[in-house]
């Protein structure tokens, strides 16, 4: 097998939760086979973004906004530059679990999107629940996975999925408005 996944994580705010996001990336266990493209996308942070991706074990590219316009148009940047036959958004506050790379790339030669199970983590270290709780190896078809998804049984967040890359040719991504920057 021989795949290449665009890893895409916008970063805006905090320093702490980005390295700590970047950092899962990095030390995540990539197999053979697999070729990681990381794609940081600097939605107008406040720190220096490029030491995320100074030293890098993998290869890593810093996309920047010149004005904050949020998650969703940082991953629609992100996209755009991804070159990946996979891409896996995962977000600046999250953690990934150093196997989770492997899990989700086992599965896509076959798949068009591979969805994980997830552990919610407070910032105190305090574990929730594992989310779905399905078996593993679960397949679901078209219709299946939109009836999985419409009874929550799907997360809809983005940093538990694998995602084929062509699925989004042709989908039109509205770009988000700009948003006024914070103040402190």
């Amino acid at each position: 097998m021989s795949v290449t996944v665009s890893v895409i994580v916008p970063v805006h705010g905090t320093a702490q939760h980005a390295g700590r996001a970047v950092g899962s990336v990095l030390a995540t266990s990539v197999p053979d086979g697999v070729t990681v493209d990381l794609v940081i996308v600097d939605d107008a942070s406040s720190f220096d973004v490029d030491s995320l991706a100074r030293d890098a074990p993998l290869p890593a590219r810093v996309v920047r906004h010149d004005v904050p316009r949020g998650p969703s148009a940082a991953r629609n940047t992100g996209l755009a530059a991804a070159t990946g036959d996979y891409v896996w958004f995962v977000g600046a506050d999250d953690w990934v679990d150093p196997g989770l790379l492997a899990a989700l790339t086992d599965a896509a030669p076959d798949a068009d999107i591979v969805v994980a199970g997830t552990v919610p983590v407070t910032e105190d270290g305090v574990t929730g629940p594992p989310l779905p709780r399905r078996a593993t190896g679960t397949v679901w078809t078209g219709p299946q996975a939109v009836e999985e998804f419409l009874r929550q049984r799907i997360r809809a967040g983005v940093t538990n999925k694998l995602v084929r890359r062509d699925l989004f040719d042709g989908l039109h991504r509205a770009p988000a408005p700009a948003r006024p920057a914070a103040h402190d």
